[in-house]
């Protein structure tokens, strides 16, 4: 347990949150001229005169990241050491060896390696009390096998609402010879009073691995109404699944003295945040994620000089080389990285890369489906909307292969130029939209132009990277304050509650699980 309480040190962490608002709210991506600009002047020479180093450094060191935002904003040293302290404590409790125990079983064949590390972590965590498990969103059922393998079950129940999944699950289980039962259950309209004839009564263990936003919320309020002896989740994308699915209303917390201590107002959509940082990429993988972020201002860059030339703009006007000298020592169109840039125009922060990692290290690897979701509104659902102004266009989800061309640490025009043609003739816009733009492409879309485009799209992912630093390091307190809500809910509701360690950030970077017993059967 923390040495300080669970409610103070959610308090701290609000406070921290709540005086940094001006420094996390805004993104970047909508408005360069981010308003901490004139508030925090000192901040944002400091961050953009980082070169690419420096920027690495910061990039992959939340210390570093943590004391650079503290120098200039007062009330976020307070927060800092309060997340540190619920880090080492989480971590205290943490067994590296456990996500690299052996399954007994032959059901895990499939699950990709980071996946059955993070479940093996899992069932290794829990109490060796052998009862009966309940597994919330449980997808295939992997996390319950491996509970029954490692003796932490004697049975389980999977509630899932794919009967496709359930289905499965139960063919590995029957295979396995495990006493495993499906129940198909949309668990978000499942009322309490429900709860009996689906998972029993009597002392039993409820889990939840990487369950989405108000699904996890949902899984911790019907443990707690079904009595459950142990809870654990490990939440992830909290901003999923809000009430009535209004991601503008002001996210509820759980805990009703986090609720009457808390002055946070904070909406669902910006509960985002707390998942916006990821994992240690492969370093072709963050090439490919910097190619896409520069591909994608680039051409954003030329479909504005298109639009204005329609409207009436001067087509033979040249277009304005920026000025890279702001960005000291950047490599621009090589080794930018931009990693942790979340925003609902790019969305590319190493959580929502690319399709196959999400499906190793988050929610799809079982098959629940919840990847695709990630990818169509995470990275490969992205635009060219946003601060880009009048004639901004939608782009769906670029194709792996198109961005995987050539050598991944260079932008070269003849790649760019493929991009774009794939751009123009993307789904979502009118025929005779595609039709000029198509024209515009092939008679204008010169060499010179076409580099001075990834030049000045370079630029504006380098300046990106550097500003969306302030932001991400509001993203592990935020974090914190919603697994610290969850923990203080199941202390209220008469179980001791602890915050705990999964695994390490480079297999999951939703890394901390909350675990509760229930005082009564101590």
């Amino acid at each position: 347990m923390l040495t300080r309480t669970l409610l103070d040190a959610h308090s701290i962490l609000d406070a921290g949150l709540v005086g940094g608002g001006l420094l996390w709210r805004p993104k970047p991506f909508h408005d360069h001229r981010v308003a901490w600009r004139v508030t925090h002047p000192g901040l944002h020479r400091k961050i953009l005169s980082l070169d690419d180093a420096e920027l690495a450094e910061v990039q992959h060191n939340q210390r570093a990241l943590h004391e650079l935002v503290g120098e200039y904003e007062p009330s976020f040293a307070p927060m800092s050491h309060v997340s540190r302290e619920i880090d080492a404590e989480a971590q205290a409790s943490f067994n590296p060896s456990a996500s690299l125990r052996k399954s007994d079983s032959r059901a895990h064949i499939g699950v990709p390696g980071k996946k059955w590390r993070q479940i093996s972590a899992f069932a290794s965590a829990m109490p060796k009390r052998r009862i009966p498990a309940v597994e919330w969103c449980s997808g295939k059922g992997y996390l319950s096998l491996q509970l029954l393998g490692q003796e932490a079950a004697t049975s389980s129940i999977c509630l899932e609402i794919s009967p496709t999944l359930c289905a499965t699950g139960q063919q590995l289980a029957s295979e396995a010879g495990l006493p495993l039962t499906y129940r198909v259950a949309d668990v978000l309209s499942l009322a309490d009073e429900d709860l009996p004839y689906l998972v029993g009564s009597g002392p039993a263990l409820h889990v939840a691995l990487h369950a989405c936003g108000g699904l996890h919320r949902r899984m911790v309020r019907g443990a707690v109404a079904a009595r459950a002896a142990h809870v654990a989740v490990a939440p992830c994308c909290f901003h999923k699944h809000p009430p009535q699915g209004d991601g503008a209303a002001p996210a509820q917390l759980l805990s009703a003295r986090a609720a009457r201590a808390s002055q946070l107002v904070i909406s669902w959509e910006e509960l985002r945040l707390a998942s916006a940082s990821g994992f240690a990429a492969k370093r072709r993988d963050e090439n490919l994620r910097t190619r896409e972020i520069t591909w994608r201002l680039a051409f954003a860059a030329w479909h504005r000089r298109v639009h204005a030339h329609v409207h009436g703009g001067n087509r033979d006007a040249p277009l304005v080389s920026p000025n890279l000298d702001s960005i000291r020592g950047s490599s621009h169109a090589t080794n930018l990285d931009s990693s942790g840039l979340e925003c609902d125009d790019i969305r590319c922060d190493r959580s929502e890369w690319d399709r196959e990692d999400l499906r190793r290290c988050e929610d799809d690897d079982d098959g629940r489906g919840d990847g695709d979701d990630r990818a169509r509104d995470g990275a490969y659902g992205a635009s060219v909307e946003g601060s880009f102004g009048p004639g901004a266009v939608r782009l769906p989800s670029v194709p792996k292969l198109l961005l995987s061309q050539g050598d991944s640490t260079r932008h070269t025009v003849d790649g760019f130029r493929a991009f774009c043609k794939w751009a123009v003739s993307a789904p979502g816009k009118s025929a005779s939209s595609r039709a000029w733009l198509a024209l515009a492409l092939e008679e204008h879309l010169t060499k010179r132009e076409a580099s001075l485009c990834l030049e000045l799209g370079a630029a504006q992912a380098a300046r990106l990277a550097r500003l969306e630093l302030v932001r991400h390091a509001y993203q592990r307190p935020l974090e914190q304050w919603l697994c610290l809500d969850v923990a203080l809910y199941l202390e209220e509701s008469g179980y001791s509650a602890e915050v705990r360690q999964l695994c390490e950030r480079s297999v999951s970077p939703r890394n901390l699980l909350v675990c509760g017993e229930r005082l009564d059967n101590l």
